[in-house]
């Protein structure tokens, strides 16, 4: 039985009580996003109802802060209650405040989808000032974003709020400020963490993905929350957030998936347990949106999972309109000793086809089409940063960069082009900007991603067996993924594959496929 009640802070009273959700007036109700101070230090939170202390602040001279903070732009939304997770799920760690914050964690997406907005904090800084959007590093050389954009709990938080509004230093900016701050900043950004991770909960994203989580027409999916988690930090203590963190983006009935922090499921257990929720869509994008095989051939749950880096913008991708065989009714079972995971495909295509390789490189088109870009010292002043950005250099995939923010621009021209002008009328940006803003940039798909591509680029211009997964609708285009058969009568995946029709040298439907995990 879903749980049925939440608990709130009453701006008035500053007390912590329960509410019925079923009866909640949620215009009233705004949530509060944050990140913990991580100092290991436990403090009790000064809000009446609160029995309990808690790690997300150091001192409670520093929740008062962000409470008054919120407080104070909240009320002038009409706004009496606020849920902030420190103060509103019990953290202690009985067996019965467990049971509390199991039932609590997956009403999380429903508390930040149907409040009225939230408002968003990075860190604090020792002088007790809230961080700004980015700021500079290395000696002014190199920026990057505030944590706040890098956690994993972060993204849903992102993605459900009706309103978001960031408090950035002295400044209060909504989310398209926001997005289009980052987005225009996005060729000189880099992140200080360029290395893969040593451990899963460590923070590896990129700047694309940054982008992508803030653009407001990338749909939350099953597999974009998933690259999402899978490059974002958590607790090394609770490193099953990866998949739970993610619940209340996910569509029914993954959001019901058990939570357990007991310690006794490992991360790789988690994410199968979600797997085998999947329905067959988001299994079959499990195979082809995993970019295998890695550089040291893991081949465990969290990579199968589609935990992979995106690399490109995904507002409204044409992959969305692409059709699935209905008769491929994908599944994921775990069977023997020891137990083995596999996606049991039933009527699946094994088509035999010779991928021919491309003509040009991301780097060739991404080169060909460079425009003059403003200055990410002018931009900062538009985001009211007080950073000195004079001296930032360009990222390192500087032209790429620019070739994926035409994109996005492009698609989300009707939204930003009055910031844009708005910008352009306060001296930001220059003829750079001025350029822009003249000559629009137009969605062209093609000059940013060749028409073939396979995981391993080895494998170009030779017959391999291809299970098709999904082709457009037109059937002129295919995306599945290379596989070997196994002694056991499964089979291995080697890479993923899209091709043209084209490419197709005979087709065939095995009754049933299993590939093994």
């Amino acid at each position: 039985m879903a749980p049925d009640r939440i608990r709130l802070i009453d701006l008035k009273t500053q007390t912590v009580d329960w509410h019925q959700v079923d009866t909640l007036s949620w215009d009233k109700v705004w949530t509060i996003s944050h990140i913990w101070d991580r100092g290991n230090i436990s403090t009790r939170i000064p809000l009446g109802g609160v029995s309990w202390v808690s790690n997300s602040f150091s001192s409670d001279r520093r929740f008062n802060l962000m409470f008054e903070k919120t407080r104070e732009i909240v009320e002038e939304h009409g706004a009496e209650y606020v849920w902030i997770d420190a103060a509103c799920i019990h953290q202690g760690t009985d067996e019965e405040e467990e049971l509390e914050r199991k039932e609590q964690i997956p009403l999380m997406g429903t508390i930040y989808g149907m409040s009225a907005g939230c408002v968003a904090f990075g860190k604090q800084t020792s002088e007790d000032r809230f961080v700004e959007i980015a700021s500079t590093y290395d000696d002014g050389r190199k920026a990057w974003v505030c944590s706040w954009f890098e956690r994993v709990w972060t993204f849903q938080e992102l993605q459900l709020p009706n309103v978001l509004l960031f408090v950035s230093g002295d400044h209060v900016l909504r989310r398209d400020e926001v997005y289009l701050s980052i987005l225009m900043a996005s060729p000189y950004l880099s992140s200080p963490r360029q290395s893969p991770p040593s451990l899963p909960n460590d923070t590896h994203i990129l700047t694309q993905d940054v982008v992508n989580a803030l653009s407001p027409l990338s749909k939350s999916n099953t597999q974009r929350s998933l690259m999402q988690t899978s490059k974002r930090g958590c607790s090394a203590d609770y490193i099953n957030d990866k998949v739970y963190g993610i619940l209340g983006v996910l569509p029914k009935p993954l959001a019901k998936l058990h939570v357990d922090y007991t310690g006794k499921i490992s991360l790789a257990q988690a994410v199968l347990n979600l797997m085998k929720l999947m329905p067959s869509k988001d299994i079959l994008d499990t195979l082809t949106f995993n970019t295998l095989p890695p550089a040291d051939d893991i081949h465990d749950a969290v990579h199968w999972s589609g935990m992979v880096r995106l690399d490109g913008p995904t507002e409204h991708p044409s992959y969305e309109k692409d059709v699935y065989n209905p008769a491929m009714n994908a599944r994921v079972d775990v069977a023997g000793e020891p137990p083995r995971a596999t996606t049991r495909i039933p009527n699946a295509p094994l088509w035999k086809v010779v991928v021919t390789k491309p003509e040009h490189t991301h780097a060739d088109l991404a080169e060909t089409h460079i425009r003059a870009w403003p200055s990410i010292a002018s931009l900062s002043k538009f985001s009211k940063l007080t950073d000195d950005f004079s001296k930032v250099e360009r990222s390192a995939d500087y032209a790429h960069a620019i070739g994926r923010a035409e994109r996005s621009l492009a698609a989300n021209w009707t939204l930003l082009k009055p910031l844009l002008d708005k910008a352009a009328s306060s001296g930001v940006g220059g003829e750079a900007l001025s350029s822009i803003l003249q000559n629009p940039p137009t969605n062209t798909e093609a000059r940013c991603i060749p028409p073939n591509r396979l995981g391993d680029a080895r494998l170009f211009d030779q017959e391999v067996t291809v299970l098709v997964c999904r082709s457009k609708a037109d059937k002129s285009f295919h995306y599945g993924i290379v596989v070997t058969p196994n002694e056991d009568n499964t089979w291995h995946k080697v890479c993923t594959a899209a091709f043209s029709d084209s490419c197709v040298v005979s087709t065939s439907t095995e009754h049933l496929v299993a590939i093994g995990r």
